[in-house]
């Protein structure tokens, strides 16, 4: 049975329910789609496991989509490039400049997530760091007697 990040086991129904809610235009269409009631898919979305597996799944998707993108816009870019010689249609063009832009969202969005995350872990590690208590002994100086130093 698969795992999700966080190690627990997903029931099947609710890994249906994840596919399910990544495929379906609406919650409830989901939700009759898996065979649970609404309600009981609202509690799995309040499941720290279950929410982690969704993103997940989401983030898998939104690779997919990049990665189709990433290909369209090899012709895209052909077709903006026979627009500026007047070869292509007014529906290519914004269709062209459509993949383009999207492809770039998606792009701009994954590097600041990335960022995002990486920062997320250097903050974990200094609030570690920040919660280890270190204890220094009092350094005792002897008192000297005598002549002045």
């Amino acid at each position: 049975m698969p795992q999700n990040a966080t190690g627990k086991n997903l029931t099947p129904k609710q890994r249906a329910a994840i596919t399910a809610l990544l495929t379906h235009t609406s919650k409830s269409a989901a939700a009759k789609a898996v065979g649970v009631n609404r309600s009981t898919l609202a509690r799995w979305e309040r499941d720290p496991d279950f929410i982690t597996a969704l993103r997940e799944a989401e983030g898998r998707v939104i690779f997919d989509i990049s990665r189709r993108l990433t290909v369209l816009a090899r012709q895209a870019v052909d077709t903006l490039d026979a627009a500026m010689r007047g070869e292509a249609n007014a529906g290519q063009r914004a269709a062209a400049n459509a993949v383009v832009t999207h492809l770039l969202k998606v792009r701009e969005l994954a590097t600041v997530e990335a960022r995002l995350e990486e920062l997320e872990a250097r903050l974990a590690t200094l609030e570690a760091l920040e919660s280890q208590t270190i204890t220094v002994s009092p350094l005792t100086i002897p008192e000297v007697k005598g002549e002045d130093y």
